[in-house]
């Protein structure tokens, strides 16, 4: 019995060595082999070959498990001489596997024995199982890209409002009314000017009175026409005649609007250019409003700084006036870069604060580079445009 166990095991041997001698032999030619099977298609030689030959060791040292101490012995010699051949492998998953990238081996790199044989294999398992640990990303080869010479700038910055509105005249006239003065402040829907207009709002009276008795007309109209005195176009006649009285004081309503001038949003008056009883022109100037909303903050920045700032990203002002600091972050760049002083001009937005604030304040705008990236925000000139 032991006799044919021992005859069995040196047969396993010599046909394993004749198998694995081809292998290393085919493998050794690696230009060739790569020429006639592409390579892709060598690689997935090498790990259908290497994981084949894996469970054929594994099958016979089951099978030898309950063999003699010899046996054993010829086993662990058989096994040592495999590892230098086959490494640990298990069985990839089918998707891994057809998406690993193959190893690209140049005509002049020199055969590959089998301790480089070990180390290619553990650079495709990895590939397989870590493919982005094996990779760089192209946004880690963006952020790489450039190098910048400081981390922190500072650029002077000015307090701006979000809306500023210039009011001009609407129509030719005497200013009658003006309701604000410099600095005050109103709310949306407020009347800011008045013009004369007592022309229309007489001919808004005499069409009241039409209205009037056009009202009663109709009305008397309908009654005689049940009466079977008028005829149903006589009736129709007096309705069109109150239908067009309404029309009429309609469009005197809208054109007593126009004599007054509304503020279309909350704010205050920072340049007020007009006095009550003065005539004036159609597009003149009466005076500038700006917004109550939390100010912004307005600095030109160097372009090259479009490597690493784009919209969101965070930065430090410092006012002069308060002495204080407020958190903002940038809302808006401007799309155009100035060739001259090689700047580009940005409007960024300051976080709930409760100082009294004013348009016109100025400070230093601080950024930093490593903060910048540390919040996630990727350059300008890192994100590629939608074409």
């Amino acid at each position: 019995m032991i006799k044919r166990i021992v005859m069995t095991l040196l047969f396993v041997v010599v046909l394993a060595g004749s198998a694995a001698a081809s292998y290393a032999a085919f493998f050794y030619h690696e230009p060739l082999r790569a020429r006639l099977l592409g390579k892709q298609m060598s690689e997935h030689l090498d790990l259908a070959y290497a994981n084949g030959l894996g469970q054929a060791f594994k099958y016979v040292q089951g099978w030898s498990s309950g063999a003699s101490a010899q046996a054993t012995q010829v086993w662990d010699v058989l096994a040592d001489w495999a590892s230098g051949i086959h490494f640990e492998f298990t069985e990839p998953e089918p998707a891994r596997f057809a998406s690993a990238k193959p190893i690209i081996v140049p005509e002049s790199t020199p055969p590959l024995v089998l301790t480089n044989l070990k180390a290619v294999k553990d650079q495709q398992w990895q590939r397989m199982i870590h493919p982005a640990a094996v990779e760089p990303s192209a946004g880690d080869a963006s952020a790489s890209r450039w190098k910048p010479d400081q981390d922190e700038l500072s650029v002077e910055a000015v307090l701006v409002p979000r809306q500023i509105t210039v009011i001009s005249s609407s129509q030719d006239g005497r200013i009658a009314k003006i309701h604000v003065d410099q600095g005050d402040r109103f709310h949306k829907g407020d009347v800011l000017v008045e013009y004369d207009c007592s022309d229309l709002e007489a001919e808004a009276a005499i069409a009241g009175l039409q209205k009037n008795l056009t009202a009663k007309k109709s009305a008397g109209g309908e009654e005689l026409f049940k009466l079977d005195i008028i005829s149903d176009v006589d009736r129709i006649g007096v309705q069109i005649e109150d239908e067009q009285a309404s029309a009429r004081i309609k469009l005197y309503e809208a054109r007593l609007e126009h004599c007054r001038i509304r503020a279309e949003f909350d704010g205050h008056v920072s340049n007020r250019l007009a006095n009550a009883g003065e005539y004036t022109r159609t597009d003149r100037v009466l005076m500038e409003v700006a917004s109550d909303e939390p100010l912004q903050a307005e600095f030109l920045l160097p372009s090259k700084w479009l490597r690493w700032v784009n919209t969101g990203a965070p930065l430090n002002i410092t006012i002069n006036e308060t002495d204080a600091t407020y958190q903002a972050k940038i809302a808006r760049i401007y799309g155009k870069v100035d060739p001259v002083s090689q700047s580009v001009q940005m409007i960024a937005v300051l976080d709930g604060y409760k100082d009294a604030l004013l348009p016109g304040m100025s400070g230093q705008a601080k950024l930093s580079i490593s903060q910048i990236e540390k919040s996630g925000i990727k350059g300008y000139l890192q994100i590629a445009p939608d074409l």
